[in-house]
């Protein structure tokens, strides 16, 4: 047949016969490196056997072992049989599998098929055997463990069965079994060599991950050199760059220089050919002077003579016309003025009529006529001067001089610019009527068109609008409801006009020859010249720095901003560190103006350096003030508008903040440039105001902690970084607070003592500045109100004691008080103004509360600006609590009302008629209230 192929009567007949390995081969090698085969000579003679195929299993698997025994072999002619003997014939079960072997069954036991049996299980156990080193694989902690659980656990499970398959081998046929043992011994030779490829493959595992994680310490390092090159770099391409700016600023200055001189060469080369010329008409002119002055020797003594007669003639004409011109002019003014006056007289009668008859007039003439209040008034030295004809057929003019009708005046003429710009302003008032047409256009509330606007008017009839004004209308409504409320407020009968001091003790202050905070004169003045541009006229004017300077330099250009910034902290570090020097050397503190000379000095060495820095940093910083915070206050101190001692404060504020708080680099978009800025969290400040205001109120500190916090960075507050609020907006609290605690404390004072002998407000000021030197005019005057007003607890007290205790780091109390210090409760008793105000305060405290904590940013516009207004003025209002002034409180306290109306009005909030009707009710209860301390007061007066 074609497919017969020869057959051995012997069992490994088939299988191929190699030569001997070396012993250092292993199975692997031999079975790959396959050599010449042997085959052995067959015992019996060969026969052909038919070649089937037979069905795959698992045996025939080429991977396993036992994949060349899947085809059984018939060895029955191996087995020793008795011929003689009968063979019982047997029948086979129909679910064995047919085979040539038991198609024809010979007369023999079928050992053969309990052999495959045998193998099948061993075969089922391998697989078994796989599957839990699989399962057991599963739960391993990494890929790497997995996979050698796998192996091992599958050599385990083959070696397992291949030493039954060797054993049931050794047992059938020893040939076989001896090569299985070489298996064997091959496979457990491998099985223990790999627990040792675990340990070092886990040794060479952990030296990776150490040097892995060296190299990624070297990377980050590497990163961050590499992070801090590039800004290094930004930071030099923007210096390059503003190098190559100023580099095409000088070229182009230099192009533009080289142009005027070209021009003034030309100009030169013209004039120099024209002085040729000139020179032969200068020749011709000088002889014709010869002949003129020959002349004039002549006339020269004619004109003596004719001079002296016309000049006495002269002076005698001009003593006369002057004469004249005098008398006219006065004739001339004293029929204007009788003119005018009969204009004014007739104008104001009808005027003060028509107001008489409308209903806030009527109201407040009522009001006056009852009783008048004496809250915003200094007593006056004489009664104001009555103009000449101002009284008519019994009634008198509500405009009490000359200056406050031609204010009336002044406001009329601009609208009548306003309503007729087309004809340039003209119009005339002839009538009543006219005015009452053109007051209804006036946005002014100044006493006489009390109502301006519509809705002001419809407010009178009861018919406004909550919901629908403007600011204006809210401002101007809100002033008027205010002053109505203030009107009505308190009944009291109405004080002297009389001065407060007697004309004795004025003249005796006035004659005396002490004089307080007299400084002498500058030596040195600088004029100025041309060259100062007109920007810095009126700052070199009033400079002393400059004064010191010994050239004039002001048309330098300014320096960059960065130079400024960079400059004025060099000023402040230097500066902390020699004021510190001073002060424990027992030195007085060198003023800032004197102290850059000496910086200057250490910066630049030489004389006309110096001077030119000096002028740059004095230009540059006017330059900037208006557009940085951090330059303003420099040039506040070196314009001394703040004193030494403040500028030493800011110092040691400033090194509070520097040692606590942190600095980042920022770049500032609206002045393009990059440099460090320090930032506090909303703690920090708390904590930087009651560190260094420890003698400070609690509740004025909570709202200057509030003030503080509300200055925060936009850009910070978009990062959302709690350190928001810059250093200098700080700063500029503390010095401001400083000064406004020394005011304070004198207001206070004056609650309690009376400086004698009583002096002028001229006087008063000197002796105020004395004490603050840097005080503004205006609060001198509100501190000479606080002292007229009467309490019951003041006494007299020399001015040098009332300096020397103003100095002293002690409370402030009255004159033999039980306490070591006074509250606001405890001083209303001695003053009833004062009392009324700050009941009322209190009662309405809690509603402002409510109405600044419902008032959200985001829900109304321009609410911001208004919730600042209103604490701005509630500031006020507690500094004059504080200060025990009774008169001051009270205004205060208005002025915080007219604040919240006007945010009703304007945020429409809930219901701000509401808020009306509290205050008409809330002071009805107060006038019943004080009425029988008020009345008490009055009989005292009287009596005394």
């Amino acid at each position: 047949m074609q497919y017969a192929e020869e057959a051995s009567h012997h069992l490994y007949d088939s299988v191929p016969l190699y030569k001997e390995e070396p012993l250092d081969s292993t199975i692997e090698t031999s079975i790959l490196h396959k050599k010449r085969l042997i085959d052995l000579p067959p015992e019996f003679p060969p026969f052909k056997v038919k070649k089937q195929k037979r069905p795959t299993t698992s045996l025939a698997n080429p991977a396993n072992i036992f994949s060349d025994m899947s085809t059984p072999y018939d060895i029955s002619h191996r087995m020793p049989s008795n011929r003689n003997r009968k063979a019982t014939p047997h029948e086979l079960d129909p679910s064995e599998e047919p085979t040539f072997v038991n198609l024809h069954p010979p007369k023999g036991k079928f050992w053969v098929s309990e052999q495959r049996i045998e193998a099948q299980k061993l075969q089922e156990k391998l697989e078994q055997l796989q599957k839990e080193a699989q399962e057991e694989a599963k739960h391993a902690e990494s890929d790497f463990d997995a996979t050698t659980i796998a192996l091992e656990k599958n050599l385990e499970a083959h070696q397992k069965t291949l030493d039954a398959f060797t054993e049931q081998a050794d047992e059938d046929s020893p040939e076989r079994g001896a090569i299985l043992h070489r298996i064997a011994d091959y496979y457990r030779k491998l099985a223990d060599e790999i627990p040792q490829i675990k340990s070092d493959f886990s040794q060479k595992y952990a030296k990776a991950n150490e040097e892995l994680e060296k190299v990624e310490h070297e990377r980050k390092t590497l990163e961050e050199a590499r992070n801090a090159s590039i800004s290094t770099i930004d930071r030099q391409n923007r210096t390059i760059e503003g190098l190559k700016q100023q580099i095409r600023d000088f070229q182009t200055r230099c192009a533009n220089a080289e142009a005027q001189l070209r021009e003034a060469m030309n100009d030169k080369t013209a004039m120099a050919r024209s002085s040729q010329t000139n020179q032969l008409k200068l020749i011709e002119i000088g002889k014709q002077i010869v002949e003129k002055r020959a002349q004039q020797k002549k006339l020269s003594e004619l004109v003596d003579t004719l001079s002296k007669d016309i000049s006495t003639r002269t002076a005698e004409l001009r003593n006369a016309t002057s004469e004249l011109q005098d008398i006219e002019k006065e004739l001339e003014k004293i029929r204007k003025e009788i003119t005018s006056y009969r204009q004014i007289t007739e104008d104001r009668t009808k005027l003060c009529q028509q107001l008489r008859n409308t209903p806030l007039r009527t109201a407040q003439t009522a009001g006056r006529s009852q009783a008048s209040i004496q809250c915003n008034r200094v007593p006056k030295k004489q009664p104001p001067k009555k103009v000449p004809g101002s009284e008519a057929g019994g009634q008198s003019s509500s405009i009490d001089g000359q200056s406050q009708f031609a204010q009336i005046k002044s406001d009329m003429t601009e609208i009548q610019q306003q309503m007729t710009p087309q004809e340039g302003g003209k119009i005339e008032i002839k009538s009543f009527e006219d005015l009452e047409k053109v007051r209804e256009t006036i946005l002014k509330n100044n006493g006489i068109f009390d109502y301006s606007v519509n809705s002001i008017t419809q407010a009178h009839g009861g018919l406004f609008s909550f919901d629908k004004v403007n600011e204006d209308e809210s401002r101007i409504f809100a002033k008027w409801m205010m002053r109505r409320i203030m009107a009505q407020a308190v009944k009291s009968r109405c004080v002297n006009d009389a001065s407060a001091q007697t004309d004795e003790v004025e003249a005796i202050v006035d004659t005396s020859k002490v004089e307080f905070n007299q400084t002498p004169q500058e030596e040195n003045y600088f004029e100025v010249t041309d060259k100062t541009p007109k920007s810095l006229l009126t700052f070199v004017k009033n400079s002393r720095f400059v004064r010191l300077l010994s050239s004039d330099e002001s048309d330098r250009t300014p320096r960059p901003f960065e130079w400024m910034i960079h400059t004025i902290r060099s000023i402040y570090d230097e500066k902390t560190i020699d004021d510190r020097t001073a002060i424990r050397d027992g030195q007085p503190v060198m003023r800032l103006p004197e102290y850059l000379l000496v910086w200057a000095f250490r910066q630049f060495g030489k004389p006309d350096l110096i001077q030119k820095g000096c002028w740059d940093v004095f230009i540059t910083a006017h330059y900037y003030m208006q557009r940085f915070l951090e330059v303003t206050l420099f040039v506040r101190f070196l314009d001394e508008a703040c004193t030494t001692d403040q500028l030493t404060f800011f110092l040691n504020c400033r090194v509070w903040i520097l040692q606590r708080c942190v600095s980042i680099p920022i770049q500032h978009e609206d002045l393009n440039v990059y440099f460090t800025e320090t930032y506090l969290t909303p703690l920090q400040v708390d904590e930087f105001f009651h560190m260094t205001f420890k003698n400070t109120e609690i509740e004025l500190i909570d709202d200057l902690t509030i003030r503080g916090c509300a200055c925060s960075d936009p850009i910070r507050t978009r990062d959302n970084d709690a350190a928001n609020i810059p250093m200098m907006r700080v700063l500029e609290l503390a010095v401001g607070e400083q000064q406004d605690e020394k005011v304070r404390r004198l207001r206070r004072m004056l609650a309690f003592f009376r400086p004698v002998p009583r002096m002028t407000l001229k006087r008063f000021s000197l002796f105020v500045k004395n004490m603050i030197p840097n005080i503004d005019p205006n609060m001198i005057d509100s501190l000479y109100r606080s002292g007229l007003v009467q309490n019951s607890i003041r006494v007299d007290m020399d001015q040098e004691a009332f300096t020397k205790l103003f100095g002293d780091n002690v409370k402030i109390v009255p004159q033999d008080y039980v306490n070591d210090e006074i509250t606001c409760e405890e001083f209303a008793e001695y003053s009833p103004i004062y009392a009324m105000a700050l009941n009322r305060w209190k009662q309405f405290e809690p509603f402002l509360q409510r109405m600044l904590n419902n008032i959200s940013p985001d829900s109304y516009e321009g609410a911001k600006t208004i919730v600042s207004e209103i604490r701005h003025q509630v500031f006020q209002l507690l500094e004059s609590k504080v200060a025990f002034d009774g008169v001051l409180l009270y205004q205060n306290y208005h002025r915080v009302l007219q604040a919240v109306m006007r945010a009703c009005l304007k945020l429409n909030l809930p219901d701000p008629s509401s808020f009306v009707k509290q205050v008409t009710d809330f002071q009805d209860i107060l006038l019943k209230k004080f009425q029988t301390v008020l009345v008490a007061n009055d009989t005292n007066d009287d009596d005394d």
